[in-house]
């Protein structure tokens, strides 16, 4: 019964994640060595460092 609630609680933080990261801010999905390092050699992407792109790999990372 505990590993199924876990599992759960698991299931439902992760598509909580993907959901946000998916519909507000896809730019979040990245780790973001690469886009820092695209960035740095002049590629410009819209909301890489929008306040979104923020708020959602903030909150993808607590809940992952």
């Amino acid at each position: 019964m505990g590993f199924a609630f876990f599992a759960g609680a698991n299931f439902l933080l992760t598509l909580v994640a993907a959901f946000i990261t998916v519909y507000f801010a896809p730019t979040a999905a990245g780790p973001g060595v690469p886009e820092i390092k695209a960035y740095l050699n002049g590629v410009d992407t819209p909301n890489m460092f929008g306040a979104t792109t923020l708020f959602v790999k903030v909150h993808a990372d607590f809940y992952q």
